[in-house]
């Protein structure tokens, strides 16, 4: 539903050229952009975003008796709610964010202003209310909305650019206290983001088992809303980040980092046109070397060991067979270890995802070993014993050469 109009006044249209030239020129105060991932517990992600500026110098009212106050446009963010939303200043002070009623009309007074210099003050007016429109709907009508209103303006790339990224996203705008006297600042934002679909279902036997990466890509926005744009990634627990990969940059380049630290980081300098590829960064993790994967390695070995013993001990079979108790607590006592190996964590989807195959194999061991302690109980015949305790032998004896060879690849992966 279009929203009611509200008047355009003289002021909006002073606040809106202000406004509009930060946005035009956002390199020239917006100095340095630094966006952190996490990966949360569940299909939640937390993203951390550092802004160092000098003032662009909006100052806005919003009415007469309204105090005077500076407004920082920070990014474009999706139409979208918000959870979890942080906004703080360098101090760890809470900063207010423009309320979203006045956020529209302001981002709207800013693509009013553009128009009023090129084709008079009653011509903005005259598209006011559609301008309006697309700043404050939902993004598919808003989008409709804005692609007729360029259609029949036939504007300049500067103003359609800024019609659509309002149709798209909302801009993101602090308000702060006017003439601080620091010529310098630094705010900071944060909220969830849905990681759910972020990472590539693609190979995930493959990348269980430590033969190929697990793929996570990450949406940016504003990638020309600072002189550089920095982005880093910690890798979770049970990861190792190997390779963190950003879009191509003004210069050619495709910034990354294949440092294999705890922090993987990469920057580049980004222009508008290449801000408007929408291409997503993307961060490539491998199975931690030294996490679960070794330690099921090391558990199929065992549980091949346990039965190889049995099957090459002269006289074991029968002498299990005769102390029924006792075989029954040798081979139950090892499942419920292997169960505890595998149970899953208080995690991030995206590592569930990766460890199921893992996870699977250490409860397939156990449960070889109850099946083993049951034949026994049920007095199976000798034969049909022999023969499961040999597939119960060479199972996991061939899933721990395919574990060594996934480890010793990550092994050569992380040591560069």
């Amino acid at each position: 539903m279009a929203v009611q109009p509200r008047l355009l006044t003289e002021s909006m249209l002073a606040t809106g050229w202000l406004l509009a030239d930060a946005l035009v020129r956002w390199q020239s105060w917006s100095h340095r952009k630094v966006e952190t991932v996490d990966l949360l517990p569940g299909a939640r992600g937390r993203r951390r975003v550092s802004i160092d500026f000098t003032s662009p110098g909006v100052v806005w009212q919003p009415d007469d008796d309204a105090p005077l106050a500076e407004v920082v446009p920070l990014t474009f963010l999706t139409k979208s709610t918000l959870r979890e939303f942080d906004l703080r200043d360098e101090g760890g002070n809470a900063v207010s964010m423009l309320p979203s009623a006045e956020n529209g009309v302001l981002a709207a007074a800013a693509v009013a202003a553009l128009l009023a210099v090129d084709r008079g003050d009653d011509f903005a007016r005259r598209y006011w209310p559609r301008i309006l429109e697309v700043a404050t709907v939902g993004p598919e009508e808003a989008e409709l909305a804005a692609g007729e209103l360029i259609l029949e303006l036939g504007t300049d790339v500067v103003v359609s650019a800024l019609l659509r990224d309002l149709a798209r996203n909302f801009l993101l705008l602090a308000v702060l206290p006017p003439d601080t006297g620091a010529p310098r600042r630094i705010l900071k934002f944060s909220y969830h983001w849905d990681t759910d679909g972020a990472a590539a279902r693609r190979r995930p036997v493959r990348a269980g088992l430590g033969f190929s990466s697990i793929d996570v890509s990450v949406a940016l926005s504003s990638l020309d809303s600072a002189a550089s744009f920095h982005l880093e990634c910690a890798a979770p627990r049970g990861f190792q980040a190997v390779e963190l990969v950003l879009p191509s940059d003004r210069g050619g380049r495709t910034p990354r980092d294949l440092s294999g630290r705890v922090v993987s980081h990469a920057h580049g300098n980004y222009g508008w046109d290449e801000a408007k590829r929408s291409v997503p960064a993307l961060i490539r993790f491998t199975l931690d070397p030294a996490a679960l994967i070794v330690r099921v390695m090391w558990s199929s070995l065992a549980v091949a060991a346990l039965f190889g013993l049995l099957l090459l001990m002269p006289g074991s079979l029968a002498s299990l067979g005769s102390h029924i108790d006792p075989a029954v607590t040798l081979l139950v006592f090892f499942p419920a270890f292997l169960i505890v190996l595998g149970a899953r964590e208080n995690e991030s989807s995206v590592v569930t995802r990766a460890l199921w195959m893992l996870r699977s194999w250490s409860y397939l061991l156990a449960l070889m070993l109850v099946v083993a302690g049951s034949m026994l109980v049920l007095d199976a015949p000798p034969s049909l014993i022999s023969v499961s305790w040999w597939c119960f032998f060479t199972a996991p004896i061939v899933m721990f050469l395919v574990l060594l060879c996934g480890w010793l690849r990550i092994r050569v992966i992380s040591r560069g």
